[in-house]
């Protein structure tokens, strides 16, 4: 129900799909964590080998995707 509204424009064949963002989106909200931080965690849980130090892949997909959203779609 929180996302029907939001289109990611992700690809079929993208690295990461839209399922993938609305947890993030979402378990950061709600934890109030940084997304990178949570994204990890989403990572890590599902047994992918990641760079701790580094920031994570999701993550940056992530924001680069809700730099495409307009202002009105958010608010809608």
């Amino acid at each position: 129900m929180l996302f029907t509204h939001l289109d990611f424009a992700t690809k079929p064949n993208g690295q990461y799909p839209s399922e993938d963002f609305e947890k993030v989106l979402a378990r950061s909200a709600f934890n109030g964590e940084f997304v990178h931080t949570t994204a990890k965690k989403l990572q890590l849980a599902r047994g992918e080998d990641i760079d701790l130090q580094q920031r994570s892949p999701l993550a940056k997909s992530l924001l680069y995707h809700l730099r495409g959203l307009s202002p009105d779609a958010i608010d809608a």
